[in-house]
């Protein structure tokens, strides 16, 4: 439409972005929205000897995001300890984005 019309005098280009359904998860209320969902953490300090988490978000506990890891085992992330953590793009989390109406470009 914008190529028929052409409303813009001159050249031009359409960039298009959002934060993305793989967004930085942040807020404690992320976390619980996210639950069943495969995420990567990374801590500012080692827990039990380690920095890197990825596993299955299972919601929050008090003041941490808990994940169950690949072996089973659930991890809990203070929330202010967590340098960074990121949803992983799945088929499952582009159907949730899709049921709850976000726009997914192609």
């Amino acid at each position: 439409m914008l190529d028929v019309d052409d409303p813009i005098p001159g050249a031009w280009t359409l960039e298009v972005s959002s934060a993305g359904i793989d967004r930085p998860l942040t807020r404690l209320k992320d976390w619980d929205r996210f639950a069943g969902h495969l995420v990567k953490a990374e801590l500012d300090l080692p827990l039990n000897g380690r920095k890197r988490f990825s596993g299955i978000i299972t919601g929050t506990r008090e003041n941490a995001a808990v994940i169950r890891l690949d072996d089973g085992e659930e991890a809990v992330l203070p929330i202010e300890a967590i340098r960074k953590a990121r949803l992983v793009l799945t088929d499952a989390l582009i159907e949730q984005a899709l049921h709850d109406g976000y726009c997914i470009g192609r």
